[in-house]
């Protein structure tokens, strides 16, 4: 029922959901946690959360309950500027809305990873983000866009598996 419990709860959501494939228990784990981080009223923590479990969502294609939680997530994490936290659920929001055919707001999402991507200077953060940025250029046929994003994201992470097949296919 510590802060150090929540946090541990926060990261098994995530083991359970994806690498166990036990979505019920993860909300399990989840519910724990939040009540936790409510209760101690740690924002950072909640946010963060409220990503692992849309993650878990996304992952078992829940794609209402990942674009609940990544919505709370995004407000959350711009509020404590947690950086890492809002480039995850961006991401995942984004890959719901991919999947339901909504490319305005795949746009919104994937731009909303760029900014505080590249301010952390994170490598695999800055290629999730121009990855998924080149993607929805891909999906648009904006291949000059899609080459722009891909050059970009090759020469921070240029052994990222993502832009590398991008790169073959568009060639």
């Amino acid at each position: 029922n510590s802060l150090p419990a929540g946090r541990l709860q926060c990261r098994y959501c995530m083991v359970l959901g994806i690498e166990e494939g036990e979505y019920d228990k993860a909300q399990a784990a989840f519910a724990q946690a939040m009540v936790i981080c409510q209760r101690e009223n740690d924002i950072a923590l909640e946010a963060r959360c409220l990503a692992n479990s849309a993650r878990v969502d996304y992952f078992h294609l829940y794609h209402q309950e990942n674009l609940r939680k990544s919505r709370r997530a995004i407000r959350l994490a711009t509020q404590v500027g947690d950086f890492p936290t809002l480039v995850s659920a961006n991401y995942y929001a984004a890959n719901s809305r991919k999947y339901r055919g909504d490319l305005e707001e795949v746009r919104r999402h994937t731009q909303a990873m760029l900014e505080p991507a590249e301010r952390l200077r994170d490598r695999e953060l800055q290629a999730i983000a121009l990855w998924s940025n080149q993607e929805l250029a891909c999906l648009e046929g904006e291949w000059e866009k899609a080459r722009d994003f891909g050059g970009r994201g090759l020469a921070v992470a240029p052994l990222d598996p993502r832009l590398l097949g991008n790169k073959i296919v568009q060639e």
